[in-house]
């Protein structure tokens, strides 16, 4: 069985599971356990959505411009681990920017700095693998 065919079942899993987390618990009685579940499965959501953008949509896009287009582009495709690294790192993302808009962090400065990380750290998964 392939492991990232997984991944396309993770949003719904990862959705289902902050649904009843946000619904049936209250912040105060989650405690730190509570509240960093909470994070992962927005994490995990993210990391799993972003997957499937770039190991199926990318290529999707480049077949329809290629049908519908004068234009002939080559058919871009990242592969099954330079997609899940690259998601998991804009995964972060999300969850950085929220961790610090709940403690009443969140600046302009802030989410510059955010997308600054973001974008070397994605420069280094790309050259590294």
């Amino acid at each position: 069985m392939r492991y990232h065919r997984i991944t396309y079942l993770l949003p719904f899993l990862s959705a289902g599971g902050l649904f009843l987390m946000l619904s049936l618990t209250d912040p105060l009685s989650a405690g730190p356990a509570g509240m960093l579940l909470v994070f992962f499965l927005i994490y995990l959501f993210c990391a799993s959505m972003l997957f499937i953008f770039l190991h199926v949509g990318l290529r999707l896009v480049s077949k329809l411009i290629n049908k519908y287009s004068k234009l002939t582009v080559k058919e871009w495709q990242i592969g099954v681990r330079k997609s899940y690294y690259i998601a998991s790192v804009l995964a972060f993302g999300p969850v950085l920017l929220l961790a610090m808009q709940s403690v009443g962090q969140l600046q302009l400065r802030d989410i510059i700095l955010t997308v600054a990380f973001l974008m070397i750290a994605i420069f280094y998964v790309i050259k590294r693998s």
